[in-house]
């Protein structure tokens, strides 16, 4: 992490990119890493393992029902939500 970026590895593919982030989240980021130090992944499971596909699909329809949304979501559907200013 420097200059707000934040490399994403996908090694499956072989290939990374740069992804940036706004300057508040940089804090947010730096406790999580604290907290899950022993983690080699940023996005990770609270047992310090990465997140898999069908792992995060769950979640997302986990909470999609609890705040009662009727539709079918799925996780890439987040990815049509994002406002930027």
């Amino acid at each position: 992490m420097n200059d707000n970026s934040i490399r994403i590895n996908n090694f499956k593919r072989g290939s990374s990119r740069i992804v940036y982030i706004l300057n508040y989240l940089l804090h947010y980021i730096d406790k999580w890493k604290e907290i899950m130090s022993s983690s080699r992944y940023l996005f990770c499971s609270r047992y310090k393992k990465k997140l898999l596909p069908d792992y995060v699909q769950r979640m997302v329809k986990r909470y999609a029902k609890k705040i009662a949304l009727d539709k079918d979501i799925h996780p890439h559907a987040l990815l049509h939500s994002i406002a930027i200013i």
